[in-house]
């Protein structure tokens, strides 16, 4: 919300009641050019919560939200890691150091915690499928179903699908 009050104030504008859909359209393109398609769509999705409250609390007299329309950003679909990358990633957590708190303070407790997760993919096999480790009964970190995920969430970025 920082961004859309300088940018008001840089056109004259200090009070909610005075923006208009004009304004806001523009706000969209001039006000976010540096950021990224798909954080300029957060950035307006969040602007439209906020007019939606501003309307709702008679700050502004007018539905903004339903005159300014969305960003839509194209999301790209990312590729699984290898089980060598896998590997160098856990083999990397367990070399932080220095951190005063958090994961970087309790390397080893990190590292448990990427091997414990599960859910979508981010290892595959050499035919490409994705495969799993689940938990054993024994407290061991063992093989799973193929299809199913181990690391939901970590993918590399800048590849596609």
């Amino acid at each position: 919300m920082g961004r859309l009050k300088d940018y008001c104030e840089k056109q004259g504008v200090y009070f909610t009641r005075e923006m208009t859909v004009d304004l806001l359209e523009t706000f969209k393109v001039d006000g976010l050019p540096e950021l990224a398609d798909t954080s300029k769509s957060t950035a307006v999705a969040k602007l439209h919560c906020f007019l939606r409250d501003a309307f709702r609390r008679g700050w502004i007299t007018e539905s903004l939200v339903d005159r300014v329309t969305a960003h839509r950003a194209v999301y790209t679909q990312k590729e699984p890691y290898s089980d060598e990358e896998v590997e160098k990633i856990l083999a990397e957590a367990l070399k932080l150091n220095g951190g005063t708190h958090g994961y970087a303070k309790h390397p080893k407790t990190f590292r448990l915690l990427l091997e414990l997760r599960s859910g979508d993919s981010w290892r595959t096999t050499a035919s490409g499928t994705s495969t799993s480790r689940t938990m054993t009964s024994s407290g061991r970190v063992g093989a799973g179903a193929r299809g199913h995920s181990r690391w939901p969430g970590l993918c590399r970025s800048g590849s596609s699908a």
